[in-house]
């Protein structure tokens, strides 16, 4: 069990205990707070989950400070944000006879990624299922390098639609060894087939980088 800023004391455990225990009692609940932060390294990667926090909530609906520890986490990394939003939220007091007391309550908090885009277009991180390339032609060596062929590649950028094909408009080269590679890289990817990108088994359109290989030989 993690513990964030410290442990409880004796008296505020002992007490958000018996008030629970109380006939009458009434259960404390969430009514104001912010959104938990998603750690960007995580939200980068897609990675969801849920911690279980547990804090003692004072008579006045405020998180006694020490008092918040993980009872449950599916990844460290959420632990700290959790705990941040629980000590900043506030609670309904819990009430025994009709007079606010403290109580020791548990919050789930979920960390989920906002798959939603208003453009449409999702990024490889916030799809179930990337899009992949199936087949596409040997990409053209420009003719005006036959004397210094290498073997080299060319990094491009696009939108591949829910049919598996790049979209036309959004095609555009991301590094290139020298400015004559642009278009035989842009015909690569824009004749190749790919697996479209999936959501919840629905197809989406993906931006995705692809990677073009001139070889010499």
């Amino acid at each position: 069990m993690t513990k964030a800023g410290g442990g409880a004391t004796a008296a505020a455990i002992a007490g958000a205990f018996a008030a629970v225990a109380c006939a009458g009692h009434l259960a404390t609940v969430v009514v104001s707070a912010g959104r938990p932060a998603y750690p960007d390294s995580l939200r980068a990667r897609g990675v969801e989950g849920r911690v279980v926090v547990q804090v003692v909530v004072d008579s006045t609906g405020q998180a006694e400070p020490g008092t918040a520890t993980v009872l449950q986490s599916t990844h460290p990394g959420f632990n700290q944000a959790a705990i941040d939003f629980v000590n900043a939220a506030r609670f309904r007091p819990a009430r025994s006879h009709g007079r606010a007391v403290p109580a020791m309550v548990t919050v789930p908090i979920d960390f989920k990624v906002d798959r939603r885009s208003a453009s449409g277009v999702f990024s490889v991180n916030q799809v179930d299922q990337p899009p992949a390339l199936i087949s596409a032609e040997r990409a053209v060596y420009p003719a005006g390098l036959a004397g210094t062929r290498g073997d080299v590649q060319v990094l491009m950028e696009t939108v591949i639609d829910t049919n598996g094909r790049a979209e036309p408009g959004s095609v555009r080269v991301l590094s290139t060894p020298a400015r004559v590679f642009a278009a035989p890289a842009t015909a690569f990817v824009l004749g190749a087939r790919f697996s479209p990108g999936q959501i919840g088994g629905r197809k989406v359109r993906v931006l995705m980088t692809v990677v073009v290989p001139f070889t010499s030989r």
